[in-house]
């Protein structure tokens, strides 16, 4: 059952490839081996998070599966599903008894930094509930989640009081002034730490998606700061800084790729 292929991966990975929760149960029973590893360093779980099936995260989660492997990039199975933002995911890993949310990537971003990043505000509550002490953590370059949200322009996180629920303190305090002294100089709409139903919520919603699906095009999916500009055969892509041997998004080492102009 442990005999890999030529990139790593065993039976239960490809079990969690083919969303085949109930096969995943058997090749558990008899004895396949727990945080199995591809040359990615990617486990069964990293897999299932990545095909978004919530029902062979389940499964593994309930045999005890370590939640906190990280990849060759640092990510661990909750980093990933931040990215794919499936609600049902993210509540199984964050509410999982021994996961870890203070592990970084190699960028440097806890996983409440990477929802931030991302603007998944479901995420950062539901990691803000169990890790408080996670909302005044900085990066290595000084950047805490409240930066890293107001940057990217994620008015849902900071509106929807992910990070102001927590005591409010002196720092809390000056962090909230401070953003909605930029939140005023944007389009002249002043907001206050009380949560806000505006009707045109759903216009926003509909504005930031708009945006994500622009920036996921021409952005590099690994870094998010680069432009894309190789392309690997399977269709994802990335920069030419992050392509240098692995696809990001295949967990499968590069054969070929193709510059972009």
């Amino acid at each position: 059952m442990e005999i890999p292929d030529d990139d790593g991966d065993t039976a239960l990975h490809y079990a969690a490839f083919g969303n085949q929760h109930e096969v995943m149960e058997l090749l558990i029973k008899k004895g396949a081996v727990i945080d199995s590893t591809n040359r990615g360093r990617c486990t069964p779980l990293h897999v299932a998070v990545n095909k978004q099936f919530p029902a062979c995260v389940q499964m593994l989660l309930k045999y005890g599966w370590d939640v906190n492997v990280q990849d060759s990039y640092g990510d661990t199975a909750l980093h990933d599903a931040i990215g794919k933002e499936n609600a049902d995911i993210i509540e199984a890993l964050a509410s999982a008894s021994a996961v870890d949310c203070t592990l970084r990537n190699t960028r440097g971003f806890n996983v409440l930094h990477h929802a931030a990043l991302k603007g998944n505000y479901f995420a950062a509550e539901r990691i803000l509930m169990r890790s408080r002490q996670l909302v005044d953590v900085k990066k290595d370059d000084g950047f805490a989640a409240l930066h890293l949200a107001s940057l990217n322009g994620h008015v849902q996180v900071i509106v929807s009081n992910v990070f102001f629920r927590l005591k409010f303190t002196p720092v809390t305090h000056v962090q909230l002034c401070f953003i909605s002294a930029l939140c005023f100089l944007a389009d002249g709409t002043p907001i206050s730490s009380q949560s806000s139903q505006q009707p045109s919520q759903d216009r926003l919603k509909y504005l930031e998606s708009r945006i994500a699906e622009i920036e996921e095009a021409y952005t590099c999916s690994i870094c998010m700061e680069r432009r894309r500009n190789v392309a690997f055969l399977c269709g994802h892509g990335a920069c030419d800084s992050c392509s240098l041997n692995f696809r990001h998004m295949c967990r499968k080492l590069i054969a070929r790729k193709i510059n972009l102009y």
